[in-house]
């Protein structure tokens, strides 16, 4: 505990939060600030000090950028009320100013707070978890500063820039460290007036009013910086490999036999172990080559492979998170989102839950890592949830209600019910006769207690059980799902299944001897049937005695015990900051393409790593960067494309199983010079879908809104409102013509602009018509944020409408690839021009007074 107190208390070290610190608001303001500090970020890097000095000023000048587009909307800012201040216990001038506040949510109506980084654990600054950009999309009602939020000081409410920084109230911020039992651990940028130096100064009787307005979320940026701080050849030994392009790191291991997937032992039941999953050829061999990195010991090595759309990506990854789980090979799996992370731990859930003959055995061998909150963890998941796994075994090795003691005096109970039932019947005697010799001294009656009857024997043991059998039960339940492999059996779990229904038939029985106590003739056969339940219920857990021992666990440290003795964790790759102490062999990062490089770099210094697979696709959508001067000089830019560029060799998936021929011919022409293959599935008329008549709703339709205008709404992001009506028409026809053919189908409506994309989902839940609703399920996301979705009809908001002929973020050919292939069957909206002529021969022109539509696709 005091460990965990002083890694709260402690400031933060120099470096990022310190140059934040330095900032004054003329410097945040000023959008060059680091404009001739940023250099363009190599290919190729000389040693691990070139390494961390080409992504660090570049990622000093990304948080400036941040703050810079926070600042400058803090009207909209979500606050909360700071109510108390007081200095902590180390507070000390001029560079530790640690201040524990209490603050009151204050209510935001602000939609443009964006939570890009972590939600943080209450216990520790450090603990908190990767988030999704676009789960922070979310209206922030009643705020509470969280780890890792960065704040700033006010005594109104800001309407402007200025507000921040008034007489009296210098712009001063902090970096809240924790949150614990109500109290925010905060370190601040400039000293801050505790509450009785404020009414002391002040000599005022007056409430104090101050305000904690948010800004920028540190954690992931704090942590990438750390990570960079700490590369080096010792502690990234895989990253060595990369930084020159070392075309080696691919190759086979010329030391290993298993390197070689096509006639082994090993590859043949690796082979036969996957066989049921029915991969097709390019993702069995993507397995099999992977799984023979794996094995070696010799060496470490990068593996790319190369997932576009609808390709089967996450079904490869999750076949190859099965057969890592069955060989016990240790591995970090890693995305850029939770939800990418989610995505993955579902499929490999599904693949052992069908797998195992015993249902739920074996996920104790699975852990998902982060924050339940921030990861919208659901039923389907939570067993394998890290804190819901270390709170469930804490139950079960509690010292008096665990399983040890609940064990122990089952058997107890069972052996000896008979003397123990003596021994109360001679207490219920002893204190009847009291109470009697009592009641004949006071020449009063027996109290209502005294006068009741004894408990009978079945009553005693239902007593005497009950307790005991709740935490029985619990254990039962609860070990064969949450211990590892390693130390539970399948034969030992089935006995424990057995013992549950034992258990409940037991107190069945006992239940019913209650209700027939007055039935003598029956007595003497309950007696005898006691006795062969007793019996049972005894070699049962004997046996379990004998052949199941509850692991010993170090210092009663379950929390460390569920993530050592795990063989697949999941968190998101900042998340994995956490993981500094837990040694794993292999790491695949999910949506690799996604990841900027230098964020990369956190799972990739994860003790004891040798190899790492890389799953992604560069033609699609990379990270998100926020300052223009840091992404023109290739800080967005993922090790996934990085290596692609130097040469390295990318493993294809090559059949794609989403789009109809006609929806995937473009795309597949465009971006990946036709070497994906259409699956027979999408070939076939079955995968034809034409909901309605008109002829928008073919492969592709662009329609003409000719009334829309672009326009910018208070967050400087771009709307169409009149593009979002006729989406709504769209819809409103989809879905009733579904009702009329009792259809169901799925509609994604996607705009690369959030602003559009708030506008979108406003004016479908105000005028929405809901008939049919029930066939019809309509999701609205942004482009970016769709990345890995699908769905039946895709219609897509593109929002620019100019006589410039600027068509704004879709003139990036990877958000446009996104775009055009989340469509399962077929039908858009007037995209631009210029693309709808490089492919006319596709494409029906339609206009919006026409059939009220949209750029549209399905998946015929």
């Amino acid at each position: 505990m005091e460990d965990a107190e002083k890694k709260r208390s402690a400031a933060p070290s120099s470096g990022l939060i310190s140059c934040v610190f330095s900032w004054s608001i003329r410097d945040i303001l000023n959008k060059n600030l680091y404009k001739n500090k940023v250099r363009e970020i190599p290919l190729r890097f000389s040693s691990m000090s070139h390494y961390k000095a080409s992504f660090g000023p570049a990622l000093i000048e990304e948080t400036h950028a941040d703050l810079l587009s926070s600042i400058t909307s803090v009207s909209r800012a979500p606050l909360c009320q700071i109510i108390s201040v007081k200095k902590h216990k180390t507070h000390k001038l001029p560079n530790n100013l640690l201040y524990y506040i209490r603050v009151k949510a204050v209510s935001a109506s602000a939609k443009t707070y964006e939570e890009d980084a972590d939600d943080c654990d209450e216990e520790d600054a450090d603990d908190c978890d990767g988030a999704d950009s676009e789960d922070g999309d979310a209206v922030k009602e009643g705020y509470v500063p969280d780890g890792g939020d960065l704040i700033a000081f006010a005594e109104v409410k800001p309407k402007r820039v200025d507000d921040l920084n008034r007489p009296g109230q210098p712009y001063t911020i902090a970096l809240v460290q924790s949150r614990r039992n109500g109290r925010i651990l905060v370190v601040a940028s400039k000293p801050i007036a505790c509450d009785e130096d404020y009414y002391q100064s002040t000599k005022q009787d007056k409430k104090r009013i101050l305000f904690g307005v948010y800004l920028i979320n540190m954690t992931t940026n704090l942590r990438i910086y750390a990570a960079l701080s700490r590369a080096s050849d010792v502690r990234t030994p895989i990253l060595k490999t990369a930084l020159p392009g070392d075309l080696d790191a691919e190759e086979r291991c010329s030391i290993c036999s298993v390197d070689d997937t096509t006639g082994t032992t090993a590859a043949t039941d690796v082979r036969q172990m996957i066989r049921p999953y029915s991969p097709n050829e390019s993702q069995e061999a993507a397995i099999l080559s992977c799984i023979a990195t794996s094995q070696c010991k010799h060496r470490n090595t990068f593996k790319l492979i190369w997932g576009p759309p609808g390709t089967g990506k996450t079904k490869t990854v999750g076949v190859l998170l099965y057969a890592l789980l069955q060989l016990r090979t240790k591995t970090l799996v890693c995305g850029p989102t939770n939800t990418a992370v989610l995505q993955v731990a579902q499929r490999l859930l599904k693949l052992v839950q069908e797998s195992q003959g015993i249902e739920n055995y074996g996920l104790g061998d699975v852990v998902v890592f982060g924050n339940r909150k921030r990861m919208s963890v659901d039923d389907g998941l939570l067993d394998v949830f890290y804190d819901h796994r270390v709170e469930v075994l804490r139950k079960c090795y509690a010292p008096e209600t665990g399983w040890r003691k609940c064990l122990e005096s089952l058997m107890h109970l069972l052996e000896n019910s008979e003397e123990l039932y003596e021994a109360y019947m001679e207490k219920w005697f002893a204190k009847k006769k009291e109470a009697e010799e009592r009641a004949a001294d006071t020449k009063t009656e027996l109290c209502v207690d005294d006068q009741e009857d004894p408990l009978t024997h079945t009553e005693f043991l239902s007593q005497q059980l009950k307790p005991v059998s709740k935490g029985l039960h619990f254990c039962l339940e609860n070990l064969p799902i949450h211990l590892p492999t390693l130390f539970i059996s399948g034969e030992v779990v089935k006995l424990m299944i057995e013992g549950i229904e034992s258990l409940q038939g037991f107190e069945y029985f006992l239940s019913r001897c209650q209700i027939l106590r007055d039935v003598g003739p029956l007595q003497s056969h309950l007696s005898f049937q006691l006795e062969l339940h007793k019996r049972k219920l005894m070699k049962i857990f004997i046996s379990l005695q004998r052949g199941f021992l509850l692991p010993d666990v170090e210092d009663g440290r379950l929390d460390r015990f569920c993530l050592d003795k795990a063989q697949l964790v999941f968190c998101t790759a900042s998340t994995a900051a956490r993981l500094d102490v837990v040694m794993f062999r292999m790491l695949i990062i999910d949506e690799a393409a996604q990841l900027k490089e230098c964020e990369s770099l956190i799972p990739l210094q994860v003790p004891g790593l040798s190899h790492a697979v890389l799953f992604g696709d560069e033609k699609q959508l990379p990270a998100m960067v926020r300052s223009n001067i840091s992404e023109t000089m290739n800080f967005g830019r993922s090790l996934f494309e990085r290596l692609v560029l130097l040469g390295f060799k990318k493993h294809l998936l090559n059949i794609q199983y989403r789009m109809h021929p006609s929806i995937s011919r473009f795309p597949n022409r465009e971006f990946y010079n036709n070497l994906i293959l259409d699956a027979c599935s999408v070939r076939t008329r079955s995968h034809e879908k034409r909901v309605l008549g008109h002829k928008m709703y073919g492969t592709y339709s662009f329609i003409n809104v000719s009334d829309g205008k672009e326009e910018f709404d208070a967050s400087y992001s771009l709307t169409n409102t009149m593009e979002a009506v006729v989406a709504l028409g769209i819809v409103t026809k989809l879905s009733k013509a579904c009702a009329a053919s009792k259809e169901r189908i799925s509609v994604g409506v996607i705009s690369p602009y959030k602003a559009q994309m708030y506008a979108i989902q406003d004016i479908f839940s105000k005028r929405f018509l809901k008939d049919g609703e029930t066939y019809c399920s309509v999701n609205v996301r942004s482009v970016d944020g769709y990345q890995g979705g699908e769905d039946d009809v895709i219609i897509i908001s593109t929002v620019r409408s100019n006589i410039r002929g600027s068509v704004g973020f879709l003139s990036n050919h990877q958000r446009t690839n996104v775009a055009l292939t989340r469509a399962r069957y077929v039908s858009d909206e007037h995209i631009y021009s210029c693309f709808a002529r490089s492919a006319d021969h596709l494409f029906g022109f339609c206009d919006a007074d026409t059939v009220c539509g949209y750029l549209v696709m399905s998946r015929h």
